[in-house]
């Protein structure tokens, strides 16, 4: 067993013992689950849920599989880091990382958003040292004065002792000082790549990134993914890009083409209303259903003013929900009839509220079917004012 430091995690496995209980000649087999492992004075403490017999031997075995996949994420934090300072400059430093069997996450600093380009060379650099299948050198108790001699990366902030252990992929590429576990050449991290690139902080980046199979199983999701795509648009993987962007600007024409012929319903529409013009209290109003959205029914409301000449129009749609708008004439807005004022009074019908100027205000709610209601109040509410 071997606890991780710096942000990442520790061996899991198992406490085997072999019991005999007592009064019994069977012996029996007992497993115990190590969760996790903790550095102290003394050495690797690990953390049970349950105890063994503490006096009678055990066999401690690691989980090979979760190993090897944190050996290679975390091997690959190295060739990372190398490669970000190769591309990016020798301002690049750790500030932080995050290794399990999963995925890597690792932190540095860096002034501004990596470009398009940076983010295709830096995983490049790294799978060109993956494939190169550079052996790894560990240096176990060295003076911390002789690494710092050869060069080695060193976590800033961190706390070394007098003797320290240097991990190096290739000398002149990654050496850094560092207490975990690795794999015994870059091959077996099998694949590299990064997931997203993040600002966390100001001048501080971050990178997430997958190798192994947890890589390949993201291509081949995607692949699966491509081929549905394919198959839906009956083209072949290549010309998807073309055929997406012919769907996009399709569907800005057919938008387009859909905003016309509402605006012409709605003029329409609108000379159908002026036929239901009615005098209350010596104002024409107009107060109406309308079919479609409040952009629509504003611009309705201004054709409706300027025809009126002096009046109130009150438009109400069911469309995306309850919507009234109240529209006045500049000579009586906030006068004769304060717009926001009438809204609100005519919102309690669609269970909802609103507001705005003395010559338009609208609101909204949650009970289209309230709308009737709020339209037979109109007169009552012109005559309060």
């Amino acid at each position: 067993f071997y606890a991780e430091g710096g942000g990442q995690v520790s061996d899991k496995g198992l406490l085997k013992q072999l019991l005999k209980p007592a009064n019994h000649n069977n012996e029996t087999d007992q497993e115990f689950a190590v969760i996790d492992v903790q550095k102290s004075p003394y050495g690797s403490v690990l953390v049970v849920q349950q105890l063994p017999a503490l006096d009678q031997p055990v066999e401690a075995t690691v989980n090979r599989v979760s190993r090897e996949f944190t050996c290679a994420n975390h091997s690959a934090t190295h060739l990372l880091q190398a490669a970000l300072i190769t591309v990016l400059g020798p301002h690049v430093a750790q500030k932080g990382s995050l290794v399990n069997q999963d995925y890597l996450r690792f932190d540095f600093t860096h002034f501004e958003a990596m470009t398009k380009q940076q983010l295709l060379d830096v995983p490049a650099l790294v799978n060109e040292k993956r494939r190169a299948g550079i052996p790894l050198e560990e240096d176990r108790e060295i003076p911390i004065e002789q690494a710092k001699e050869r060069g080695a990366r060193m976590l800033f902030g961190e706390k070394y002792g007098d003797k320290v252990r240097v991990i190096t992929f290739d000398s002149d590429y990654s050496m850094e000082l560092c207490g975990g576990t690795h794999v015994e050449q870059t091959g077996e991290i099998a694949l590299f790549h990064v997931l997203s690139e993040t600002g966390i902080s100001a001048g501080v980046r971050r990178i997430e990134a997958l190798t192994s199979s947890k890589a390949f199983e993201w291509y081949q999701n995607r692949s699966n993914t491509l081929n549905q795509v394919t198959e839906a648009l009956r083209v072949q993987p290549q010309d998807v890009p073309q055929q997406v962007d012919k769907l996009l600007d399709d569907k800005k024409r057919l938008e387009k083409e859909i905003a016309e012929l509402r605006k012409e319903i709605a003029q329409l529409q609108a000379g159908d209303l002026m036929d239901s013009v009615q005098e209350i209290n010596g104002i024409k109003v107009i107060a109406a259903e309308f079919h479609g959205d409040m952009n629509a029914m504003r611009e309705e409301a201004d054709r409706l003013r300027n025809q009126l000449g002096s009046g109130v129009v009150v438009l109400a749609s069911s469309t995306q929900g309850a919507k009234i708008l109240v529209a006045t004439t500049k000579d009586l807005a906030g006068k004769t009839v304060h717009a926001g004022n009438m809204v609100r009074a005519l919102a309690k019908h669609i269970g909802g509220g609103g507001g705005g100027r003395p010559d338009m205000a609208q609101a909204g709610g949650k009970n289209p079917a309230g709308i009737p209601n709020a339209l037979a109040a109109v007169a009552e509410v012109i005559n309060q004012h």
